[in-house]
């Protein structure tokens, strides 16, 4: 028998992992598989001559493994046998305990000594096992636990002994995952149900009548297995990460396309193969209805190839020229340390670090906005003055805004008017509270003519988001001046700090010069006074850090998250190929075309993906896939969009639209396709219908843009324009009306053309200049940097931090779908 394993060759290379009862069942298959992985496999188990067997087979196939015979109920023997392989061997990374074994007996006819047994040998072994694995070695290197808790009867009456002894692993391993996952260790519990394998000793001829249902498996007909994987529940582990159980049913287990299998042929002795009862027959069947059904994604792409290599050193490029940016920007804010320390003050994102919860997530947005534009020459003031971003304060995800007064004393460009706009939508449509911590110059006066007008819609927007029922808090750290001080003023929470905080329409210059009137900065908008006397501010804080714990204290009390429905975290897989993967898989070509399903592969849970009519069109990819528990809508592009294609998409659109499931657009395309036989096919017309479905349906809109965006494609895939509800793009990315090339060209048979009617010969000189200077505005104009400084995007992101980056803004869309505001006429007002 030869063992073959769906997962990639190599993935166990080196590692040492422990299977007991490999000398039969599923611990036999999991010792193949995990041999035929790279892993040296060490066999544990009472019976000798089991083991050897078992250990012939794998080194016969070209595998490692050893066979070490232990009484594993007994403490002695098994703390001696671990000590025996980590000395043979080395370290182990990992340990699979079979701790599932069947014994088929009616309740009736179970004896005290049966009932012992079957415990003492799964139950109590499956824990000496663990115990000792921990304290010997994986305490101090991490690593791994897979606790087997085989269900291959289906929830057959007659198994009490049996069922005790699984529940008994199952309750263990919630256990040990809290005490032992902060450790680096991560312990699973797995089902498989039924392993339809042949010669595998799951059943024996003489257990068949004891199948619910026998006959099942007739002559002439060919059953397949995919081969189960343990590589997902072998993974390092995660500090904090909750426990997964995952079940796998036997009537999932069918041969997918492009995958290898086993096959049992017509006309071969099939010896105990045998058929579960069906779905709706077993007694847990609403939780098997959770399972997900989608294909899984096999990879094309090879790691250790030299295109791989290339692919990822110029996506590395394209990541460094970016992060160089953020660090200069950082940079810069870190020089004006020394003058905020002496005034007694933190710097902007020291704030921001006070006010999160400690090891929570922030997910920075629209941080390089006017990159390069207006007075930042050298890109080290990107951001437009602001820092922001989605948060957790006491418990409660907000929308996070920082005056970056390190920088300019964070004055206001158009680009900063335009960022504030955009992260007032984001607060509005995701019903994220607002803070705001407070301290900038206003409007910078050389673009005071380009804001005036629309900044007015700032707080317009303010006044909505309380109506709607959105809280607004703000910490005023130093001066808010003119317009400015409208911010805290149409807040719903203001807190001041005091001797730094000063709020005035007209400052002490301005109202000297325009009533004569003489007045100091406190008199005139003090902290204190604006506390005790105009009753502007509700809280009074002595310094920066006492005025972020007034705004903690302030969220804390809002009971924001009480009247949301009972929270299901999700349950997830890891995908089966690493996100950090993504940079090799994208061609340092933009010309060479690939497969958009590779990145899919690596975001989707377990690398599983439903494909909507995959033989329609292929240039177009629908379907659906689960990243980290959330359902989403795919529609990626493997080339331009076509009629079909833009009809494929615009049908899937309306689908997501009536199940709810949010959409995520991966944006790859250069446009739509164009020429006679798209024209005679109704270009135009499906084109508009995509369009239409994208700009008119109610569900969470995200995009990526992975790849080029071009021409009206950028609009069938939800770019800026068609109002995602987030939008990211990697930074090799490029937007454009059409491709620089291409608009030379364009732009040089206008040219000629008009030359040729007016009765002048082309110079083709003049041409050629006419065609290059195109190309290269067009090439400027288009990069990624070019377009999140114009707020193009929400920010661009590493493509290894994709899946993490979706994850959690598919949550602050779930979240914002289940809350239900508490509106009111005209916001909340300072009566």
């Amino acid at each position: 028998m030869s063992y073959q394993s769906v997962l990639r060759p190599g993935l166990f290379e080196g590692q040492n992992v422990i299977v007991t009862g490999g000398g039969s069942g599923i611990g036999r298959c999991t010792a193949h598989e995990l041999a035929s992985l790279g892993a040296h496999v060490a066999l544990v188990g009472r019976k000798p001559e089991k083991l050897d067997a078992v250990r012939a087979e794998i080194i016969e196939d070209g595998g490692s493994a050893s066979a070490h015979p232990c009484d594993i109920r007994d403490e002695e023997i098994v703390a001696a046998t671990i000590k025996q392989i980590l000395a043979e061997h080395g370290p182990v990374k990992g340990l699979v305990n079979n701790a599932g074994g069947q014994f088929p007996s009616p309740l009736a006819g179970i004896n005290q000594k049966g009932w012992e047994t079957v415990v003492r040998t799964n139950l109590t072994g499956g824990f000496l096992m663990a115990r000792e694995l921990y304290n010997q070695s994986l305490s101090k290197t991490g690593g791994a636990i897979v606790n087997i808790v085989a269900d291959m009867w289906g929830g057959m009456p007659g198994m009490g002994h049996s069922g005790a002894a699984r529940a008994g692993m199952v309750n263990f391993t919630q256990t040990a995952a809290i005490e032992w996952g902060a450790t680096g260790v991560r312990v699973n519990a797995v089902a498989p149900g039924l392993d339809c394998l042949q010669r595998h000793g799951h059943l024996s001829r003489a257990d068949e009548s004891l199948d619910p249902r026998p006959g099942r498996c007739r002559a002439g007909q060919t059953y397949w297995h995919r081969v189960g994987s343990q590589r997902r529940h072998l993974l390092p582990a995660e500090p904090g990460r909750r426990l997964y159980q995952w079940r796998y049913a036997a009537h999932r287990r069918r041969g997918v396309p492009g995958q290898p299998g086993v096959a049992i042929a017509q006309g071969e002795e099939r010896g105990g193969l045998q058929r579960l009862p069906s779905r709706r027959q077993t007694q847990d069947f609403q939780s098997r209805l959770r399972e997900p059904f989608m294909q899984i994604l096999e990879s094309a792409i090879d790691p250790q190839s030299e295109a791989f290599s290339e692919n990822a050193a110029a996506m590395q490029q394209h990541i460094e020229t970016f992060r160089d940016v953020e660090k200069q920007v950082l940079a810069l804010a870190e020089s004006a340390r020394e003058k905020f320390t002496k005034r007694d003050k933190l710097l902007p994102r020291d704030r921001i670090n006070r006010l999160l919860d400690r090891g929570t997530a922030f997910l920075e947005l629209c941080s390089l906005a006017g990159y390069k534009m207006y007075d930042d020459k050298d890109g080290s003031m990107a951001g437009g003055g602001i820092i922001a971003g989605i948060g957790t304060v006491s418990g409660i995800r907000c929308l996070v805004v920082a005056s970056n007064c390190a920088i300019k004393g964070g004055t206001i460009t158009p680009a900063g008017l335009d960022k504030t706009l955009r992260l007032q939508q984001i607060a509005m449509e995701n019903k994220l509270p607002v803070v705001s911590l407070s301290e900038s110059g206003g409007a910078n006066l050389n673009y005071a003519t380009d804001i005036f007008v629309l900044g007015a819609r700032g707080f317009a927007n303010q006044a909505r988001m309380s109506a709607a029922g959105i809280p607004q808090v703000t910490v005023v750290h130093g001066n808010a001046t003119a317009g400015g001080a409208y911010q805290p003023g149409l807040s719903d929470y203001v807190i001041v700090v005091r001797n730094k905080a000063k709020m005035f329409l007209a400052g002490p210059p301005l109202l000297k010069a325009a009533t004569g009137e003489v007045a100091t900065d406190e008199e005139l908008g003090g902290a204190e006074m604006h506390a005790e006397i105009a009753g502007t501010a509700e809280y009074l804080a002595e310094n920066d850090a006492d005025g972020i714990r007034h705004a903690r204290e302030v969220l804390d009390a809002l009971a924001w998250n009480e009247h949301l429905p009972p929270s299901q975290s999700p349950e997830w897989e890891e995908p089966l190929y690493s996100p950090d993967e993504l940079p090799g898989v994208i061609p340092a070509d933009p010309k060479k075309p690939y497969d958009v399903r590779e990145i899919l592969a690596r975001i989707a849970d377990g690398s599983r993906f439903q494909d909507f009519k995959a033989g329609y069109d292929d240039q177009t990819v629908c379907g659906t896939i689960r990243i980290c528990g959330h359902r989403v809508g795919i529609i990626g592009n493997n080339g331009p969009i076509t009629p079909e294609g833009a009809t494929k998409a615009a049908q899937f659109i309306q689908l997501c639209d009536q199940a709810g499931t949010p959409i995520l657009f991966l944006h790859n395309t250069t446009g739509f396709m164009v020429g006679t036989h798209a024209e005679q096919h109704g270009i135009i017309k499906h084109g508009s219908k995509m369009i239409q479905a994208v700009a008119n349906c109610r569900v969470p809109k995200l995009a990526v843009v992975v790849g080029g965006s071009y021409g009206a494609g950028n609009y069938a895939m939800c770019g800026r324009g068609l109002d995602p509800r987030f939008i990211f793009a990697w930074p090799n990315s490029r937007t454009a009306v059409m491709g620089p090339a291409q608009a030379g060209k364009v732009m040089r048979i206008v040219a000629e053309e008009k030359q040729r009617r007016n009765g002048l010969e082309p110079e083709e000189k003049t041409l050629d200049f006419l065609e290059q200077a195109t190309a290269k505005k067009l090439e400027d104009g288009s990069t990624a940097l070019f377009g999140t400084a114009r707020l193009w995007d929400d920010g661009l992101i590493d493509p290894r931090d994709t899946r993490t980056v979706l994850a959690m803004v598919l949550s602050v869309c779930r979240e914002a779908e289940q809350r239900e505001l508490r509106p009111n006429s005209f916001g909340v007002a300072r009566l």
